[in-house]
């Protein structure tokens, strides 16, 4: 882009106008336009004149052996004021003559058209007139006249109201296996397209038990997206017959209740929430969606047990389902 500028007179602008060809710098043509409209044409320049041009580009350019090629047009009228004007005056009256020989064309035929219409609305009046008059005439209702007429039309209607009926039957069932197909590739598992989640931090509560082990959670793919399953403490059984679990002086509130939200996954199993005495307070630990290890086992609720001195835990753990015979 370049700009020219003329001390004292408007600014110009340089358009680049040619084809860039690869590999060069060299532009085929450039002209410029006048950013200021006059109602006098510009006088031409003199000769002389300094004229300042500013070049800038967005990459570093190299100018050396460049040559810069300004031409100056200068348009003037070729005929005189007065002739110009009569030849315009000429041009709008031969304009004006045509557009109203276009528009006594275009009545005459509506008149034509309205005659024609009116025409034929009257000999289709008088036909009916006289096929009203005659029903049994075969030549204006067709063969069995008037009453066959009407059988014919009855027979057509039902023909194409059969026809609509079937079309929705189609059109209803083509929609309901459409629905079920989508339906059913929307069941259908797919694999995970991006990694899982980065791990969550859980508060596992206090130590139930000198040898427990915290089991950690996971992120479990559904066949449709991640979810979340946390982790639970293993409690050794040796423990628990031992009376080696954790121990309260005072017998913990009354549970809360719970919202129990819906299973995430296929074989989660809901750990309802329990007290845990930590740093001499009763603290609730919340519920939590975890994985059956085994369809053989159940979950045990946690729960405090009245000793001598206080309550001591009976930690939750998986016990083998009885199945009943």
């Amino acid at each position: 882009v370049a700009v020219v500028e003329r001390p004292g007179r408007p600014q110009l602008v340089i358009i680049k106008g040619g084809v860039r060809k690869p590999g060069t710098h060299r532009v085929q043509f450039l002209h410029w336009s006048q950013t200021e409209r006059r109602l006098k044409p510009a006088k031409p320049l003199g000769a002389g004149r300094r004229i300042v041009i500013k070049i800038w580009s967005e990459e570093p350019q190299d100018w050396r052996g460049v040559r810069i090629k300004i031409q100056q047009f200068s348009f003037q009228p070729n005929v005189p004021e007065a002739e110009w004007r009569a030849y315009l005056a000429k041009e709008e009256a031969e304009e004006r003559a045509d557009r109203a020989e276009r528009t006594k064309e275009r009545r005459q035929e509506r008149v034509q058209w309205r005659k024609r219409w009116s025409k034929r609305r009257a000999e289709q009046r008088k036909r009916q007139q006289r096929c009203r008059r005659l029903p049994k005439d075969e030549d204006c209702w067709g063969p069995g006249g008037l009453a066959g007429h009407k059988q014919r039309k009855r027979a057509a209607a039902d023909k194409e109201r059969k026809r609509r009926l079937e079309w929705r039957k189609r059109r209803a069932e083509r929609l309901r296996k459409m629905r079920a197909e989508r339906e059913r590739r929307a069941a259908e598992p797919k694999p995970p397209k991006s990694a899982p989640p980065a791990m969550r931090l859980e508060d596992p509560g206090p130590l139930p038990s000198q040898r427990a082990v915290w089991v950690t959670g996971f992120w479990q793919w559904t066949g449709f997206e991640w979810v979340w399953l946390s982790g639970w403490w293993k409690v050794p059984e040796v423990d628990v017959k031992s009376q080696m679990t954790a121990l309260a002086p005072t017998a913990p509130p009354p549970p809360q209740v719970e919202a129990v939200t819906l299973p995430p996954c296929a074989g989660a199993v809901w750990l309802t929430g329990y007290w845990v005495y930590r740093a001499q307070h009763w603290v609730w630990l919340p519920g939590r969606w975890v994985l059956r290890p085994s369809a053989t086992v159940r979950w045990r609720t946690p729960r405090w047990i009245r000793v001598h001195g206080g309550v001591r835990l009976d930690p939750g753990r998986w016990l083998r389902a009885i199945r009943k015979k």
